[in-house]
């Protein structure tokens, strides 16, 4: 799914995908990225992320105007800066990201058919060689999903 602007939201499938799935499971994953536009999953990561690079650019601004008397100190304060900023870039977004796949699932699975997702999603995994299992820092793993959905 993406797009932030109404007209212009977007569900983009790979072909590889329409060959691989049946109809049923395609609708569940076309679902699941319904859920992402109706929750405004994307609008929210938008302004997260404006939020974050505010702050961020506020912290390197304080940094600036201290004078330091040792000259290693300013090169390495703005390293902490850029090091402390980096990983919250990182960590919000994507810990973010991980609630809304469990959001999305359960739109799937509310307003399509719960069997379904779970059937797609261990499906998608078969296709992507396991990666689904795996999970990573923006998506739960397959067994939190497939759990997740269970338990609604």
């Amino acid at each position: 799914a993406t797009g932030i602007v109404p007209f212009y939201k977007t569900i983009i499938i790979s072909n590889n995908l329409k060959d691989e799935l049946t109809k049923t499971q395609l609708l569940a994953i076309i679902f699941h990225e319904i859920g992402h536009h109706e929750k405004r999953h994307i609008l929210k990561l938008f302004f997260v992320n404006i939020v974050l690079q505010s702050i961020f650019f506020w912290m390197f601004f304080l940094v600036n105007r201290i004078n330091f008397d040792v000259a290693i100190f300013e090169p390495l304060s703005i390293a902490i800066v850029g090091g402390i900023g980096g990983f919250i870039f990182w960590y919000v977004p994507s810990k973010i990201s991980f609630l809304f796949e469990y959001q999305a699932d359960k739109y799937s699975a509310d307003y399509y058919n719960k069997d379904e997702i779970m059937i797609a999603l261990t499906k998608l995994d078969e296709i992507s060689g396991g990666e689904i299992s795996k999970g990573n820092y923006s998506h739960p793993n397959l067994q939190k999903r497939l759990k997740n959905i269970k338990n609604q």
